[in-house]
């Protein structure tokens, strides 16, 4: 039949053994087109995880409060306040938001400023009623609450440093500082507040003469009452007839410790584990597992005798102070640094006392715990540095064990942006990778610092000065 053509037939064979001679034209070039797209979505792919790895452990202490925005490597102001504003009088750091009350006729204005800006990221105006004190002239407070991103605010000035002679209703109010939510407000009465481990907690009086009997109450975020315990009673004369004590109200770790007249009650899962007893003019600090840290007003060279009262019962006397943490994450809780003389960091269980570790050595101040890690400056560099040179100096918090030790031949305190650890040198920070103690290029603060000081306020790196009767804020970055 015309136009038709014998062919052969190849079946389950190589193509090698097909006959010879021209074929159809075979297109293979899509399985390279698919491989090339495979291989650059790979290297994409690898990229970004890199990337987001990076971010992840660039911006981990982010949320840590004291740790400061990025700092780059030629700061400048970003905004400034003066000294006589006072709308920044009462702020308070909750995780990464800054968060400032102002009274007002009527009602509490509650805001969270942008550390960058100045500026309010949110407002929130919350009723009071016409009998709470919010004229104006007041200084009402907040707390962080201990649990998310809350915390509770009081109408008027009433919290651990101001108490009044008698009982006051006073106006809770409890937000959401990430947004501003407002979660609830109610009234009661009383002389004293705090706010911790998720809830607020109050202290009432009533008394009999020169008797005054105390009772804790605490209250859930909602408002509602969750306990109610009678501490005791203690001898309450006139100010004017007896010494100056401490006195106030904390609460950490499921710890509530309560301090008037010399009496201090820790409390514990709704009892009274056991009242210290406290000489005139000592400071009681609360810390971590239930410690609590007694020490003279004025801590010089010749009363340097700290008290360690451990949630066990048991006491013990060093010749030092307690190390103060500019920024702690809370990974390293379970150990108290002292400093004692002569020139020793000692780190003891916070629960019991037992000793851990001891480092010859002279710390310069506060220091930083991020990730069970110490940052702290010293004169001595803990014998890895010379003695004459001042350091930068990481160990891990329960061993002792030194991480790094750079000199920086100038002293205060360390300070972080978690990515790095800084030395102020005046015109430029020192500066450390935080991993490693890696040298990294100094942050130049030319014509920033002159005739200034340097604080790290509210996880703000700022500069401080006064000229004449007037002084300024100078937030940088």
């Amino acid at each position: 039949m015309a136009g038709l053509q014998q062919v052969e037939l190849v079946e389950d064979g190589s193509l090698d053994d097909a006959p010879s001679g021209p074929q159809p034209r075979r297109r293979r070039w899509w399985w390279a087109a698919v491989g090339g797209v495979a291989v650059v979505g790979l290297l994409v792919g690898g990229q970004t995880a890199l990337d987001a790895r990076r971010h992840r452990i660039e911006t981990r202490f982010d949320d840590v409060p004291g740790v400061l925005l990025p700092v780059p490597q030629r700061p400048s102001v970003l905004w400034s306040t003066s000294g006589d504003d006072t709308r920044f009088g009462s702020a308070v750091q909750v995780g990464p938001h800054v968060v400032a009350v102002t009274d007002g006729p009527g009602e509490l204005a509650i805001r969270e400023i942008d550390r960058r800006t100045g500026g309010p990221v949110w407002t929130t105006k919350v009723p009071v009623d016409d009998d709470a004190r919010t004229d104006g002239s007041s200084q009402s407070t907040c707390v962080p609450v201990g649990a998310d991103d809350l915390l509770a605010c009081a109408a008027g000035p009433i919290g651990s440093s101001v108490i009044p002679p008698e009982n006051e209703d006073t106006q809770l109010v409890v937000l959401d500082a990430s947004d501003g939510t407002l979660v609830a407000t109610w009234r009661t009465p009383l002389r004293t507040w705090t706010a911790g481990d998720g809830g607020v907690q109050t202290m009432l009086s009533t008394s009999a003469g020169d008797v005054v009997t105390w009772t804790l109450t605490t209250f859930d975020t909602t408002g509602h009452t969750t306990a109610r315990l009678e501490l005791g009673s203690v001898a309450d004369p006139p100010a004017d007839d007896s010494p100056s004590y401490d006195i106030g109200l904390q609460a950490r770790d499921g710890y509530t410790v309560f301090t008037h007249r010399g009496s201090v009650w820790r409390v514990l899962d709704g009892a009274v584990t056991d009242e210290i007893e406290v000489g005139p003019e000592t400071s009681v600090q609360l810390g971590p597992r239930g410690l609590i840290t007694t020490s003279p007003w004025n801590l010089g060279s010749d009363t340097a005798d700290t008290g360690l009262h451990f949630a066990d019962g048991s006491t013990r006397r060093v010749e030092g102070t307690t190390m103060y943490a500019t920024v702690d994450d809370g990974t390293a809780d379970d150990v108290v640094l002292t400093m004692e003389r002569p020139g020793t960091l000692v780190a003891r269980d916070a629960a019991s006392g037992s000793l851990l570790w001891s480092q010859r050595g002279t710390p310069l101040g506060g220091d930083l715990v991020l990730d069970g890690v110490v940052y702290l400056t010293a004169s001595d560099g803990f014998g890895i540095t010379p003695a004459s040179t001042t350091s930068v100096v990481a160990l891990d918090a329960r061993t002792g064990e030194i991480r790094w030790a750079q000199p920086t031949n100038v002293g205060g305190w360390p300070m972080t942006d978690g990515r790095a650890v800084y030395v102020d040198a005046t015109t430029s920070l020192r500066a450390f990778a935080l991993d490693d103690g890696a040298k990294l290029p100094d942050r130049d603060l030319t014509g920033l610092t002159q005739d200034s000081s340097l604080n790290t306020w509210l996880g703000m790196l700022s500069v401080y000065s006064t000229t004449g009767d007037s002084s300024r804020n100078a937030v940088i970055g």
